[in-house]
């Protein structure tokens, strides 16, 4: 079997909840039972829409949409991206964002669409209790983790160990984070390249993951350099 990996991961370094990338995936629980057209927006421009359906009887416990896909540019270069115009959750309603392209400040919007009227629902420029925001980083280094409506700040490690000893990455459980009104908990946070970190929003949040320090490289041949000794004198 030919193990193929998607090069756009490593094309970002940072990212932001309210513009997010492939660095970000957010996951957002509906609260009631209807249907909602959904947006995809990158930057100011429309890439598409959607129709997403929730009905607990479904028996999906969640549903993955990728916004890479709402690009048509993107998806023609991709034959085996599917774009799809209608989703359906059922149980808790749990609908995970993310992009597995190359597209950077993604946001989405959800509306509630009844008989009445429209009423917007979701919009993960502005995130609120009951929401998750997942990074996964694969650039050793550090980093900061800043709430823009609160002001609350976190450091991030992502490890790099020496002569590339890594753990088995398989194994590797979510670095679990919550964000409250008063601080991140912990707000010294460490974790593997890969690895996930998940953060539980309880208070309104847009995140922004900025990088403040590469890594520090060690070469794993590196070893002193034995002085040369003292050349004799000719007689």
């Amino acid at each position: 079997m030919k193990t193929v990996i998607n090069q756009h991961l490593f094309r970002h370094s940072e990212t932001k909840s309210a513009a997010f990338n492939n660095l970000c995936t957010i996951i957002h629980k509906l609260a009631d039972e209807a249907v909602y057209a959904g947006e995809v927006v990158q930057n100011k421009r429309l890439l598409g829409s959607f129709r997403l359906t929730y009905d607990r009887k479904n028996e999906l416990s969640q549903v993955n949409i990728d916004l890479s896909a709402f690009d048509a540019l993107f998806r023609a270069n991709m034959p085996d991206l599917q774009k799809a115009s209608d989703y359906a959750v059922g149980k808790d309603g749990y609908v995970v964002f993310h992009a597995s392209g190359h597209h950077s400040g993604l946001y989405v919007k959800l509306t509630k669409v009844s008989k009445e009227k429209e009423t917007p629902s979701f919009d993960s420029r502005r995130l609120g209790k009951g929401d998750l925001v997942a990074f996964r980083l694969w650039q050793p280094g550090s980093y900061t983790i800043r709430n823009e409506p609160g002001n609350q700040e976190a450091s991030l490690t992502v490890l790099n160990a020496e002569n590339r000893q890594y753990p088995d990455l398989t194994k590797l459980q979510p670095v679990r984070v919550t964000l409250s009104d008063k601080r991140f908990d912990p707000d010294r946070i460490e974790k593997w390249p890969v690895q996930a970190l998940v953060i539980s929003i309880e208070t309104p949040a847009a995140l922004t993951l900025q990088s403040t320090k590469p890594p520090q490289e060690k070469s794993v041949d590196s070893k002193p350099t034995p002085k040369a000794g003292k050349k004799r004198k000719r007689a």
